[in-house]
């Protein structure tokens, strides 16, 4: 697939999840926050779900946390435009709690999708969150190259595959 057609795929897939209301969620976000990076992206960070700056901005990561990524983007060389930039789940859980897992399974095919349509062969670096399905868990590191993982917060699960 080509730039142009990963960037097309996934502003089709963005159009499409921003009129979403296969859960819960859709009814108390502000904006849909699909996703953010390079078509070419060989590192790809999924966050939990997007925060409250998140949800005002439609874009991932552009709170505290955001400026924190791009702090430690810039100090080994890359900028947050090298990288692609999800969340689990695309609209605000409210009061910032964690995703419930049929939330989740609602989204699945966003975050699968995303990555795929614009051909990565990212290297991926997430915490899985807690309630998120074991299965799950495995079919976003099939859909990598290779899953890298931090350390798991809060009772999260992390899931590596080694390349």
């Amino acid at each position: 697939m080509s730039d142009t057609q990963a960037a097309q795929e996934l502003e089709r897939l963005a159009e499409q999840a921003s009129t979403c209301t296969a859960c819960r969620l859709a009814g108390t976000r502000t904006n849909v926050v699909f996703g953010d990076g390079s078509t070419r992206a060989q590192v790809m960070f999924i966050g939990e779900g997007p925060g409250r700056n998140e949800d005002l901005q439609g874009l991932p990561f552009v709170g505290a946390a955001g400026q924190l990524l791009n702090q430690l983007l810039s100090e080994i060389g890359l900028q947050r435009s090298d990288a692609y930039i999800a969340n689990v789940v695309k609209c605000r859980p409210p009061g910032n709690r964690d995703p419930r897992p049929d939330e989740i399974a609602a989204c699945k095919g966003y975050l699968l999708a995303g990555p795929a349509a614009a051909a990565m062969g990212a290297k991926c670096t997430s915490t899985i969150p807690a309630g998120f399905p074991d299965d799950w868990a495995a079919l976003v590191s099939a859909a990598m190259a290779s899953n890298v993982c931090n350390q798991p917060a809060d009772g999260g699960k992390c899931n590596p595959l080694a390349p």
